[in-house]
């Protein structure tokens, strides 16, 4: 018996992987509910409108700017045409031109075919793109 107090590292590694897990399933259930429920030319707010729209979706993630936002968190863009995504990796801009926001890593660019039969590796992908540091 582990004395009290010591951590049983075998146990924390399994909670660690068990949780990872659920996280990655937590994406891919995020993933391709997003994918299924996108459209082509959806409404977007009008000129006027925009700036109340930026800040009640800053406003639900506790951000203050898209600024803040691009700074510290990683993005990618996964585009989808028949059943098979490029997902682009994506940087902020702001040493060379702030207003640009977010550009693609197109040299990182990833493509994969046939997502839906090939589900675990397309979201292994996305985490690995993600992990990437372009800050």
């Amino acid at each position: 018996a582990a004395e009290k107090g010591t951590v049983n590292t075998k146990t924390q590694g399994k909670f660690m992987n068990q949780r990872k897990e659920e996280e990655i399933d937590e994406l891919e259930k995020a993933v391709f509910n997003s994918l299924e429920s996108s459209r082509k030319n959806i409404h977007t707010p009008k000129k006027d409108e925009w700036s109340k729209w930026q800040k009640k979706q800053l406003d639900h993630i506790g951000k203050t700017s898209f600024s803040s936002l691009y700074r510290e968190s990683s993005s990618c863009e996964i585009r989808v045409l028949d059943k098979t995504a490029n997902i682009y990796p994506e940087k902020y801009y702001a040493s060379e031109n702030p207003k640009k926001g977010l550009v693609w890593v197109e040299e990182d660019m990833m493509e994969i075919k046939d997502i839906y039969k090939n589900k675990s590796h397309f979201i292994k992908c996305i985490v690995e793109l993600l992990n990437l540091n372009y800050r």
